[in-house]
């Protein structure tokens, strides 16, 4: 484990060993994940992630060729009560 100093302006400089992962001038996307611990990404780390998961219905036999419909079909037993 690592420490670092919040300085002023709320700036905080990577540790040595997270350097090597990130390029001075990188873009970066920075999210908190369930277990409350901070994710830093790129912007194309992010976007090659997205890339990951393209598609992943595409091939699928078991899926009708019109995705709305399925959708829309999946969701039905999940609405809610309009009068709330």
């Amino acid at each position: 484990m690592t420490t670092v100093i919040v300085e002023d302006g709320f700036k905080v400089a990577l540790p040595e060993a997270a350097r090597k992962f990130f390029h001075e001038g990188d873009e970066v996307i920075v999210t908190r994940n369930g277990d409350g611990h901070f994710v830093i990404l790129t912007l194309q780390q992010l976007q090659e992630k997205l890339d990951e998961s393209f598609g992943m219905w595409a091939d699928r036999t078991d899926i009708p060729g019109d995705g709305v419909a399925f959708v829309n079909e999946i969701r039905q037993g999940y609405l809610v009560n309009e009068d709330r």
